[in-house]
């Protein structure tokens, strides 16, 4: 039992140093929510989503700007990345996205996480780095376990 106390603690504290070295990973993560919730529902305007989430308006534009560059870099279609401005060019990557089987979009989710985080990170984190940061934040998220809930090293001493 002492065994599994332990590992749940260096998995909270390896939590905890990822929440405190990249504070913009539950951001991340949403904005990709948003993402797959505009590709579900074509209905739904993705950046009147994006602005309704009462994040400041540097934060705002840093996140529509990691997004369009994630779009050209993935470039699913070669007329996206020719659309003339932001709003055109994501309608073109939701139509495109739309038409990928459910595990080909989960392939895109993933590496838009990615591609968001490093740009939100002013390309400070490495591919790798970004990778393990938003696999870590989706695998916390689905474990429902608070960061802020994870044991400080002092409580452990």
């Amino acid at each position: 039992m002492k065994f599994f106390q332990r590992i749940k603690l260096l998995a909270a504290t390896v939590a905890s140093f990822f929440k405190q070295n990249f504070q913009h990973i539950d951001k991340v993560l949403t904005v990709v929510d948003i993402v797959k919730a505009a590709a579900d529902n074509p209905g739904l305007d993705l950046l009147a989503a994006l602005s309704g989430q009462g994040w400041s308006t540097d934060l705002l534009g840093k996140i529509r700007q990691a997004l369009t560059v994630a779009m050209d870099t993935l470039s699913l279609t070669a007329a996206c990345s020719k659309e003339p401005d932001e709003v055109a060019k994501i309608a073109c990557f939701l139509k495109a996205l739309r038409k990928f089987t459910p595990a080909m979009r989960a392939a895109v989710y993933g590496k838009l996480a990615t591609l968001v985080t490093m740009h939100l990170s002013d390309y400070t984190l490495t591919q790798a780095e970004a990778d393990t940061f938003t696999q870590l934040a989706y695998a916390d998220r689905k474990a429902n376990v608070p960061a802020a809930s994870a044991p400080s090293p002092e409580a452990t001493a």
